[in-house]
């Protein structure tokens, strides 16, 4: 009886609504305010924070219901995933990766350095949302400047690159290297022969995203995480 209850439950949370969401937001907002001794003065600078401290709540009441109903046994989870196989969406994409077909995809001109070098591209899968992409990139010898538009990590499978950061940094990335670029910096590359990498590309949150997780953090009383990258 208890499961049968529990999975009642479940899908009732599964079918919340946005509107309910906001609910959550702002009776968990009623409580936190409800806390703050009456007649306590605000500094100029607490309107902001409190309007990321609701963010964050928003965040926390969007996690905490559940989207969907938990899976009551093997056979139900067998369900599941034959209703996914069915959806448009593939729950996950494998493929040889020298067999992914490659494509012309020419460096702006203006970044070329010196020398002329040929690109190619093969998207190998991209998330639902677009927020994230995995592909192969290849280049020929040269030397070029590059913008990273997103966030960037890639894996060196031939050759090798001698990458300069925009803070001067120097390194030589080679087959079996891993390396992570911020987005939203550039880099200069030079190839002598060639370079084959498989890049794993997420687009940045937007910064108001970011100084919720933060403020998310230091509710917590979490230390700062150390950056990746410059």
């Amino acid at each position: 009886m208890r499961q049968i209850d529990d999975a009642q439950a479940s899908r009732t949370a599964g079918n919340a609504t946005i509107g309910q969401m906001v609910a959550i937001a702002s009776t968990l907002s009623f409580r936190l305010f409800a806390t703050v001794p009456s007649g306590t003065d605000f500094l100029p600078g607490d309107d902001m924070a409190l309007k990321m401290l609701f963010a964050e709540l928003m965040a926390v009441a969007v996690r905490v219901t559940p989207l969907a109903p938990r899976l009551a046994g093997p056979k139900e989870a067998g369900k599941q995933l034959s209703r996914q196989a069915a959806g448009r969406r593939q729950a996950m994409i494998a493929s040889p990766a020298m067999d992914l077909p490659m494509l012309p995809s020419p460096i702006n001109p203006d970044w070329i350095v010196a020398g002329a070098p040929v690109a190619r591209l093969a998207e190998h899968s991209r998330s639902h949302d677009d927020a994230a992409v995995t592909a192969m990139w290849d280049c020929t010898a040269g030397e070029f400047n590059w913008y990273f538009g997103w966030d960037e990590t890639v894996v060196i499978l031939e050759g090798e690159v001698h990458v300069t950061a925009e803070d001067g940094t120097e390194t030589t990335l080679r087959a079996g290297d891993i390396g992570f670029f911020n987005g939203g910096t550039w880099a200069n590359w030079r190839i002598e022969t060639y370079v084959r990498k498989i890049a794993f590309c997420r687009k940045k949150f937007p910064e108001p995203v970011v100084m919720a997780y933060r403020l998310r953090d230091l509710l917590r009383g979490e230390a700062p995480k150390a950056a990746l990258a410059a």
